[in-house]
């Protein structure tokens, strides 16, 4: 369990390294940047590399111990199986969740602090929050 852990900490890791390397680079490029857009690229890398890392050690350790069961040498499956499987998980979950949360970023994200409602600039919106 403690190398599944460490996995997921590598994923989340990796998630955030790529997310903020892209966003820089979208930054030069456009010499602007959105902190709504950086903010929604850091969630949905890191929650696609931590599902499908999840998805796929499970998948793997499964197979292994099925390929173990049937006196078959695990390293003639697990090698195309997870190049394959690595990619086409990853692509789903990623388009999946970027779907999901497009619409994210033209709402306005409310942070609640001492019984106000402000946005992300810190400007009041008026009126208490509901519940």
């Amino acid at each position: 369990m403690s190398n599944l852990a460490l996995v997921q900490v590598q994923s989340i890791v990796g998630g955030l390294i790529v997310s903020l390397y892209s966003v820089a680079l979208g930054a030069a490029v456009n010499r602007a940047w959105n902190f709504k857009h950086a903010l929604l690229l850091a969630m949905v890398a890191t929650v696609t590399t931590c599902l499908t890392s999840l998805f796929l050690d499970v998948a793997l350790i499964t197979l292994i111990v099925v390929a173990y069961r049937l006196n078959i040498n695990p390293d003639n499956i697990i090698c195309p199986v997870a190049s394959a499987a690595a990619d086409l998980t990853t692509m789903v979950v990623f388009s999946t969740l970027v779907d999901a949360t497009f619409d994210l970023h033209h709402h306005e994200w409310y942070v609640i602090t001492d019984n106000k409602r402000t946005n992300f600039r810190g400007k009041p919106t008026g009126g208490k929050p509901k519940g």
